[in-house]
């Protein structure tokens, strides 16, 4: 064996050097880090960049101010204090016990997210969302003073992340406890504040995002039956507060827009006499498209007219299951039903895009294109599924153009990366009208599935290809028939809560 092997075989990784562990050298990962749970950094010849976690009463680090040195002019440089250097958001002490619980865990957590998915969902996005970004040191500071159900959903989220995307299956189980010990741990918190009435009335925005947070976390994780009473809990705490009108102040608005596109994307996939959908709740969606509603990204990668489109189908749905099987749809819920499905039909993507950069105008374009005709198959699906539209040759022919031209823009995007996740809702809604298809079309969609929830890192689209399956050896064709309960078909992570106060 050559020096330079040797040298090579003999370097230890930088997490077993961090921690003053003896390295077992298996690359690209050591089996030391794997079984502690940690991403391993590896053997690189460059030290990787990490938040320095002093331990209590210490009070130095490699760029800690030095003694005060003359320069040569005879003057003498200042020193700076810690408190000078805590304004510099590169340059954060933030002491272990700070932390009441898992520090570690966090730390870990963070610095997970910051090397695997942000890289992964900035490209897994058109254009520059703005509520995506790295976790930099201000942030923890600014989570110091949160409650442990906030301060442990990132580390929740890493896990899932994990779990989702890794190769080795024994790997991925073997996080599995400890993904469950620190939702327990979330749940433990969330109890707590919730059962104190004092803390619940001050800190109703906190405990929406503690729930949002968790709902996605089971949603990506598989835990399926929970997320419509996480669901229902925020809807009790925007009641207490007095209705949506009454949630302003600062860093509310992510959660209300994430409450809205989870409630609304989550009847989708829904059968009809199931939805949360209601007339209150329309209101306050309504609310919401009115406050909200004119940002790129508010309910990405929808197009706010098709978004709400979507909202008023959902609502169409839950009328005429209320009504069934007593009374038969009404005039004026066929006559809504047109109207909604003409503005469907006349959505102008083109003119839709040109208010984006035009560096990105084509994949705007491209998306809502997908979106669109996803959109416009949910719509007659699901509404001659409560036979407030027929099945009439027109309509019909309507929605096989919609498939077919829904399949090729699938083809086109799902190989790119910035549309993988993007798309999803709109690969199930392929699968489920694929029924009337060829097999072929089918198979696209199973095979798709697949690889977006390693890509994604997410339960998700497994799920989605699981209920699909079922549903195309079930011998029914309509849309409600692939429902048998609710499902969430979360592909937000998480949701922004820097700017809560």
């Amino acid at each position: 064996m050559t020096g330079i092997a040797m040298e090579q075989r003999k370097r230890h990784c930088w997490e077993c050097l961090r921690r003053s562990l003896v390295c077992d050298f298996t690359e690209p990962e050591c089996k030391r880090c794997i079984k502690s749970g940690t991403q391993c950094p590896g053997y690189g010849e460059k030290e990787p960049l990490r938040l320095n976690w002093l331990a209590p009463g210490k009070v130095k680090s490699r760029t800690r101010a030095r003694k005060t040195k003359t320069s040569g002019h005879g003057s003498k440089e200042p020193m700076i204090t810690i408190n000078e250097r805590a304004k510099n958001p590169d340059f954060l002490i933030i002491p272990r016990s700070c932390f009441k619980v898992n520090a570690d865990a966090i730390f870990d957590a963070v610095d997970y997210y910051n090397s695997a998915m942000y890289p992964f969902l900035v490209e897994n996005m058109v254009g520059n969302h703005p509520g995506v970004y790295k976790i930099q040191p201000a942030h923890i500071h600014a989570g110091v003073a949160r409650p442990d159900y906030l301060r442990l959903e990132i580390v929740c989220m890493s896990l899932n992340h994990r779990i989702h995307s890794a190769k080795d299956p024994s790997y991925a189980q073997s996080l599995a406890p400890t993904y469950y010990h620190f939702r327990g741990l979330i749940l433990h918190s969330l109890n707590a504040t919730i059962a104190n009435e004092k803390a619940r009335k001050k800190n109703i925005n906190f405990l929406m995002a503690g729930i949002l947070c968790l709902l996605l976390a089971d949603a990506h994780q598989g835990i399926l039956f929970h997320w419509r009473f996480h669901l229902q809990g925020i809807q009790q705490l925007i009641a207490l507060r007095g209705g949506l009108r009454a949630l302003a102040g600062p860093g509310v608005e992510p959660l209300l827009l994430c409450y809205a596109y989870v409630t609304v994307l989550g009847d989708t996939s829904s059968p009809a006499d199931d939805l949360t959908m209601s007339t209150t709740l329309l209101a306050e969606l309504d609310t919401i498209l009115e406050d909200y509603g004119d940002k790129p990204y508010t309910f990405y990668p929808f197009p706010i007219p098709l978004f709400t489109a979507t909202v008023k189908i959902n609502h169409l749905r839950a009328r005429a299951a209320a009504l069934r099987p007593i009374i038969p749809p009404t005039e004026d819920l066929k006559t809504e039903a047109t109207e909604v499905l003409t503005t469907i039909q006349t959505f102008n993507p083109t003119s839709f895009a040109e208010s984006r950069p035009p560096k990105y105008r084509p994949d705007w374009i491209l998306l809502a294109q997908t979106i669109q005709s996803a959109v416009a198959i949910y719509c007659i699906a699901s509404l001659q599924s409560v036979d407030i539209l027929p099945y009439s040759a027109p309509l019909q022919a309507a929605k096989a153009s919609h498939r077919q031209t829904l399949y090729a823009l699938l083809s086109k995007s799902l190989p790119a990366s910035r549309f993988g996740t993007s798309v999803l809702w709109a690969l199930v809604v392929l699968g489920v009208d694929a029924v009337h298809d060829t097999p072929s079309m089918r198979s696209f969609v199973s095979q798709s599935l697949g690889p977006l929830s390693r890509r994604q890192g997410s339960y998700v689209p497994l799920l989605a290809r699981d209920f699909l399956e079922r549903f195309w050896a079930s011998g029914r064709t309509d849309w409600d028939g692939c429902f048998d309960r609710p499902y969430a078909l979360a592909m937000q992570w998480t949701v922004n809560r820097h700017g809560l106060r």
